[in-house]
């Protein structure tokens, strides 16, 4: 007959379970009192600081590369709009002579009006300031110094004689137009409009009031256009620095 389990044998696992409950609640009551305890907060306050701290950092950076970034794109934008300034003062030196037709205008004595003297004599200043902002911002390129500094000059020389010659090719106008009035009078032509609508007497008036300075200064001023102020001689040293030169810029 088989023999009973021994008390002791009979009393293994109630004792086993017990342990394992006492444990479980000793683990909870150590875990509460962790979680409730001062040195967990003061690691997680810690932790939120120091994570506040580099967001901080990460934003105040952000923030100085955007700006350094747009100031530096301000500047780059400031210089090109003193650049394409540059560029417009210079081209304007083809359109402000104030003679707008010179191979009519100076043979025939027409002086021009108040406002053309007074906008050409402005430019003869302005370009001579502008020269001076412009050695600052290339003074590292000798090339398109020396060409603005070509067309300085010119430019100077040429609006300098027009002046000159608009005044003494007044009188020159002056006496011509009272022969051609006297070798026409019998046909009617009595005004600079009668002259100017019978060839004749037009191509007479042309002849009288004809100088070898006029034609020179004509000439100069359309080759001064056409040459130191085209796309070869000109446009080419501003395409380097800035993004789009105006098409229209000489007229």
């Amino acid at each position: 007959m088989p023999r009973e389990p021994a008390p002791a044998q009979q009393g293994t696992p109630v004792s086993n379970k017990k342990v394992i409950l006492l444990s479980m609640d000793y683990c909870a009551l150590a875990t509460d009192r962790f979680l409730n305890s001062t040195f967990l907060n003061t690691c997680v306050l810690g932790l939120f600081s120091f994570l506040l701290a580099v967001a901080t950092v990460v934003i105040a950076v952000c923030q100085y590369r955007f700006q350094k970034n747009s100031h530096e794109q301000k500047l780059l934008l400031d210089r090109e709009n003193r650049i394409l300034d540059i560029y417009k003062v210079f081209a304007d030196c083809g359109r402000v002579f104030i003679t707008k037709y010179p191979s009519v205008n100076l043979k025939l004595g027409i002086l021009p009006n108040e406002s053309d003297v007074k906008k050409l004599q402005e430019h003869q200043s302005l370009v001579c300031n502008t020269f001076g902002m412009a050695k600052l911002i290339f003074k590292s390129d000798s090339a398109i110094i020396g060409q603005l500094e070509k067309i300085m000059k010119k430019f100077l020389e040429l609006s300098a004689r027009e002046f000159q010659v608009v005044l003494t090719q007044r009188d020159v106008f002056m006496k011509a137009f009272e022969q051609v009035r006297a070798a026409f009078a019998n046909k009617g032509v009595t005004t600079l409009q009668d002259i100017l609508l019978n060839q004749d007497a037009f191509d007479m008036l042309n002849k009288l009031c004809y100088t070898q300075e006029v034609e020179e200064l004509v000439r100069e001023i359309a080759s001064f256009r056409k040459n130191e102020l085209s796309d070869e001689h000109f446009d080419k040293y501003f395409e380097p620095y800035i993004s789009k030169i105006p098409k229209n810029a000489l007229g």
